[in-house]
């Protein structure tokens, strides 16, 4: 999974995993890029209604894909 995340955002899964702080994010899509400079202009209350529609669609993904069969679950 961390390849992946990796590869979407164009970075090593090294860069991904690490704890620094500092450490920025080159996003290649330059859209992506765009709204998520947009995002981080919006006041605190805005980001966090806008992180509970992102968590609420990616585990309604996560959901689906369980039930179709992507995802195995471990055990």
């Amino acid at each position: 999974m961390a390849l992946k995340l990796a590869k979407v955002f164009g970075v090593s899964a090294d860069q991904l995993l690490n704890e620094d702080e500092n450490t920025t994010v080159d996003i290649q899509d330059k859209e992506l890029n765009e709204q998520l400079a947009l995002i981080n202009q919006l006041d605190e209350d805005e980001k966090n209604a806008l992180i509970k529609i992102i968590n609420s669609m990616l585990t309604k993904k996560r959901m689906k894909d369980l039930l179709d069969g992507k995802i195995k679950v471990a055990g």
